[in-house]
């Protein structure tokens, strides 16, 4: 039966998730590809939203779409008007609940990256997920779908070896990072909160 193991010492369990790590690790480089090949420059970060919340769900969080509306956001002193549209774009949440009362961590990502620039200065596509010499190439790789992806699959890998916190887990794969902020300022508002937070 699965176990709680928060609080408690157990010798085995940096051993387990290692070992879980290494037999994920096509899934993981897989998904930060997939990631990196669904261009989401400012305003167009649906697409890579849909593949987040589809991965999510299939991990049984509770996942939602929460919509970016400036009208929402105009009054907070943090808001800045990225002058992308207001209307279109979405956050996505996913949360993994714990039936314990422990405290409670936000992991939250960007999806959206920056211009790519000349084309000519790349050697290849800038979405292209290329892999040499061990590195993911392409534009977000870094910053930060594959850090995006660490958390989502930190997760994975937990649930794998039957690891339950104590506390809730939340997902948070939001936009216009490299804009403003507007994503994660929209969360604030909506009310997610939790006792920690860790910014991929």
């Amino acid at each position: 039966m699965p176990q709680n193991y928060f609080g408690k010492r157990m010798p085995n369990l940096q051993q387990q998730i290692a070992s879980a790590v290494d037999a994920a690790r096509d899934d993981i480089v897989i998904f930060i590809q997939t990631l990196v090949r669904s261009p989401s420059l400012a305003n167009n970060e649906g697409p890579v939203q849909n593949i987040i919340s589809d991965k999510l769900k299939s991990l049984g969080l509770e996942t939602e779409k929460v919509p970016v509306r400036f009208d929402e956001l105009k009054g907070h002193p943090a808001f800045n008007d990225d002058g992308y549209s207001p209307d279109s774009r979405f956050n996505v949440v996913g949360n993994w609940k714990s039936n314990g009362k422990g405290k409670s961590l936000i992991l939250n990502g960007h999806v959206d990256v920056v211009p790519t620039g000349s084309l000519e200065l790349w050697d290849e596509s800038p979405w292209s997920g290329s892999i040499k010499n061990n590195r993911i190439y392409g534009r977000g790789s870094c910053d930060m779908k594959a850090g995006l992806a660490s958390g989502i699959f930190a997760i994975q890998i937990l649930q794998e070896i039957e690891f339950i916190p104590r506390g809730n887990v939340m997902v948070q794969s939001v936009v216009g990072e490299e804009s403003g902020g507007c994503g994660t300022l929209a969360n604030v508002i909506k009310g997610y909160s939790a006792d920690g937070a860790v910014v991929l």
